[in-house]
């Protein structure tokens, strides 16, 4: 990713911003390189530009079609990613990257949400200290965005 420029983005819940790997786009916006493993809103392939750069609070413009899933364990999420990773394959998505303890993919849209989450469910049974949730499906109470019906 190191032909990506980086915006700092806010980080749900928090003070911090997170670094994204994006794309400058000629009108001033920027796309989403990668689905981010800590800010809630946005996945790769967003279109977004920066409503406050200081505080790296920012608005989508256009959807990518894509889902991102955020995925976080208790213990050493290593396991977990390798058991994922070519069940995220399959359905068309891919890695984004991994912080800490957590690891984060993107899926298109076009899967469907009922096999996104019967793979989550999988693998909640498989691997303990695992929580998950949706990237860009759900604002910061809780509401979907409904982005997938437009």
């Amino acid at each position: 990713m190191s032909a990506h420029s980086h915006v700092h983005l806010h980080v749900a819940g928090s003070k911090t911003t997170q670094p994204v790997p994006v794309e400058r786009l000629p009108d001033g916006t920027f796309r989403a390189a990668a689905t981010p493993g800590m800010v809630l809103g946005l996945a790769a392939g967003d279109v977004f530009r920066l409503v406050d750069e200081a505080s790296g609070e920012f608005e989508v413009i256009v959807r990518g079609g894509n889902v991102g899933l955020q995925i976080f364990c208790s213990g050493a999420i290593e396991p977990a990613a390798t058991w994922l990773t070519p069940r995220v394959e399959a359905l068309g998505g891919w890695w984004d990257g991994q912080i800490s303890r957590a690891v984060v993919f993107t899926v298109p849209f076009g899967s469907g949400f009922d096999p996104i989450e019967s793979l989550m469910t999988a693998l909640c049974a498989e691997f303990q200290g695992i929580e998950w949730l949706y990237a860009n499906v759900y604002d910061e109470n809780d509401l979907p965005l409904n982005w997938w019906e437009h």
